[in-house]
């Protein structure tokens, strides 16, 4: 009797809160997607991606129909390939890339799906040698853009304004600056630096 009386409370709290789980399902029977919803269908709490071994590919947090929260997808040997985060469907905050060693990748950040700030790019090594550095505004290349080796030391600089190219320079293995390019003549680099107090 009393274990006829739980499992009516726990129906009825699921019902109550108006989530129900909607699946879809590989040819094998295995679970390929679960998507929890609200009374009105709409993805509403986690939906749950399963590779056809049965192992998690990915959760996603939803409210209301839109991606609301955080986002984590999976290689197939369960660690971690992907994690970002989402307001109302719109990617905002921050965004990490892994190599399926485990090791970081790459990381940024974005702002309402703008890409804002530094956009860092790593050996798999050990996840904190930086391969690639560069800053971005709006989307677009905006300051200095960096490769490295593996000693930390520049193999090329580059200079944006506004995804237009000023100059870039080689570097020598032992950090010496080998030659320095300048694609736009002075007058054109003259107009992008005038043009760039108009950056938003």
């Amino acid at each position: 009797m009393k274990k006829i009386l739980y499992y009516s409370l726990l129906l009825a709290s699921t019902v109550s809160c108006g989530k129900k789980h909607k699946q879809f399902k590989y040819p094998n029977g295995q679970i390929k997607i679960d998507i929890e919803v609200n009374e009105n269908g709409e993805r509403d709490g986690e939906t749950i991606y399963y590779f056809e071994n049965g192992n998690i590919e990915g959760i996603t947090m939803c409210k209301n129909g839109l991606r609301n929260g955080a986002n984590i997808m999976y290689f197939k040997n369960e660690k971690i390939y992907l994690r970002d985060f989402f307001k109302n469907d719109t990617l905002n905050g921050f965004y990490q890339e892994y190599y399926e060693s485990g090791f970081l990748r790459s990381q940024q950040v974005i702002n309402m799906g703008m890409v804002t700030g530094r956009v860092v790019e790593f050996y798999d090594t050990t996840g904190f040698i930086i391969k690639t550095a560069t800053t971005y505004k709006n989307n677009m290349r905006n300051g200095e853009s960096s490769y490295y080796d593996y000693d930390r030391k520049y193999i090329t600089r580059f200079s944006y304004i506004k995804d237009s190219l000023m100059f870039y320079v080689d570097y020598n293995k032992d950090g010496s600056e080998k030659v320095a390019h300048f694609p736009l003549t002075q007058k054109e680099q003259k107009e992008e630096l005038q043009n760039s107090t108009n950056i938003e």
